[in-house]
């Protein structure tokens, strides 16, 4: 995992074909394009362009960055957590 999140990192823009490397790109504010391969690709909160493998190269002008998206993403699963029985939030959260 942190081999992937360094690699990420590292990107000056992503394409991908994976909706997690789509979606952890936006988390970490890296410009993104995905190339969908299932339907979660039209579901993201943080819309990125998506293109096909044979037009990307058209959409590198239209990425967009999301800057709250992490602390937006860590919030909405803070609040998630709260819903749990107390002794598995106490686990969860520490």
């Amino acid at each position: 995992m942190v081999e992937i999140l360094e690699f990420i990192s590292s990107c000056d823009t992503l394409v991908s074909t994976s909706f997690h490397a789509v979606y952890w790109a936006t988390l970490l504010e890296i410009p993104v394009i995905g190339i969908p391969t299932s339907s979660k690709f039209y579901t993201m909160k943080h819309q990125v362009p998506l293109a096909s493998k044979d037009d990307w190269i058209n959409r590198l002008k239209s990425t967009v960055m999301y800057q709250n998206a992490l602390d937006e993403c860590v919030s909405a699963n803070l609040n998630f957590i709260k819903s749990f029985p107390d002794p598995l939030r106490e686990i969860l959260i520490y």
